[in-house]
């Protein structure tokens, strides 16, 4: 469901107001019922005889998700206590939020995952300035660029986000408080949308 093009800060509210208590209550409930909810992915698992464990993995990383999300929250919210009186500070902070909850996700990936990443010519980031283009073929891709070239180069990047990712909050959040542009697919706003995209390269 696409947001209208307009989003006030009435409508950032309302979304907020439904997706922060959401993530809360998701990570209470499958805290409360893990032993329930591991015992079924086991038998999933075994039913279907996967050698990989592919359905505890799968809960492992939902688990890890809703912990990621809620420690981003609550340090958004601490920057948002800390420059309340000093509004100008507050992206420099949310980057170093952003840095933070890029790494837990990526780690995560790594321990539930298994995955890991080799960057070649991973120099040539750091003089800048720079277009990235991923080739978004899962979840793992859309960190890519922050795990890879923002964190360790303390670059401060701007993304260009598809709407729908609004209703994460923290990328809701922090994707208000530093320079990013969240497009509406399927030209909606086209003309909108590129000069939003292109106005990140000033």
């Amino acid at each position: 469901v696409l947001e209208p093009l307009h989003d006030g800060v009435a409508l950032r509210f309302a979304r907020r107001a439904l997706t922060i208590p959401a993530v809360g209550l998701g990570l209470v409930t499958v805290i409360a019922t893990l032993p329930v909810l591991l015992a079924l992915a086991v038998t999933v698992d075994v039913v279907r005889r996967s050698r990989s464990a592919s359905t505890v993995r799968l809960l492992a990383f939902g688990v890890c998700f809703f912990i990621t999300e809620s420690v981003g929250i609550a340090m958004l919210f601490g920057v948002f206590l800390a420059t309340l009186f000093r509004e100008s500070r507050r992206e420099a902070l949310t980057v170093k939020v952003q840095r933070v909850y890029t790494a837990m996700h990526w780690w995560f990936v790594q321990a539930v995952y298994h995955v890991h990443g080799e960057v070649e010519g991973g120099e040539l980031a750091a003089s800048g300035p720079m277009i990235v283009m991923v080739r978004h073929v899962s979840l793992v891709d859309v960190l890519v660029p922050g795990v890879f070239i923002a964190n360790p180069h303390r670059i401060a990047l701007r993304y260009a986000l598809k709407r729908e990712l609004l209703w994460l909050p923290c990328l809701d959040i922090a994707g208000h408080w530093i320079r990013n542009h969240f497009v509406a697919r399927g030209g909606v706003d086209t003309a909108g949308d590129v000069a939003g995209v292109r106005a990140l390269k000033t």
